[in-house]
Formats: C-alpha cells, sequence, structure tokens
C-alpha cells in the first residue's frame, strides 16, 4: 500500500474501530495487535514521508490503543507507552492531545512504581 492509502485508513477510523465496541478488549486483543502491528509497520516504512503532524498522531495512537487494550499494565507496558507518547510529543510540540495523554501515563506510572515500592517494604 502506498502513503496515501495508508493515510486514508488511518483517518477513516478503520484502526480506532478495532478497540471501541470489542468485547475482546483487554482478554486477547487479536485485532488490536494486528492494528498496533500494522501501525507500527507503516511508521517504520514510511517515517520520512508522513508529515510530522500525522506522524506524531500515529505514535499516540500507539501509545493510546497499547495502554487501553491491557488489563494489567506492567513495567515494560508502561516503558513503551511512554516510549510511543514522547516521540509523539517531540515530534509535534503543539500536540496537545498528546502532552495530555503523557501527562496522564505519567500519572498513572507515578501511582504504578509508587504502589509497587511499598509492596517491597
Amino acid at each position: 500500500m502506498d502513503l496515501a492509502i495508508y493515510q486514508t485508513y488511518f483517518n477513516s477510523g478503520i484502526y480506532s474501530k478495532t478497540l471501541k465496541g470489542d468485547p475482546n478488549r483487554g482478554k486477547s486483543g487479536e485485532e488490536v495487535e494486528t492494528a498496533i502491528t500494522s501501525l507500527t509497520r507503516l511508521i517504520q516504512e514510511k517515517e520520512k514521508d508522513i508529515e510530522p503532524s500525522l506522524r506524531s498522531e500515529c505514535y499516540l495512537k500507539l501509545g493510546q490503543w497499547h495502554y487501553e487494550h491491557k488489563v494489567n499494565i506492567n513495567e515494560e507496558d508502561y516503558k513503551v507507552i511512554m516510549q510511543n507518547c514522547e516521540k509523539a510529543t517531540t515530534i509535534d510540540a503543539k500536540n496537545q492531545e498528546g502532552w495530555h495523554f503523557y501527562s496522564l501515563m505519567n500519572y498513572e506510572a507515578s501511582i504504578f512504581y509508587s504502589k509497587r515500592l511499598h509492596e517491597e517494604f
């Protein structure tokens, strides 16, 4: 597929439909994993050709989807989510939704690590 088709596919909401109303969300998440894999491949193959604001949105979606389809988020999940948020906000510093989600994930990660630290002692 060429870039125009990917952009149409992404902008049409086909990827986001994978999460909305999916009864398997948080369980197997096979469709979500397929969407994440496809979008990751798109970014890797066409990174130089994708305009910065769209590339930022792609990284943001990767982070959001990874967060939304997990039931019990672990340390590795937070690393992946935070890396995608960082890329989204670095590529497009004006991406308000990216900054909002990044701050939300920082807050949730701090709670996760606080609980883990408390359990260790």
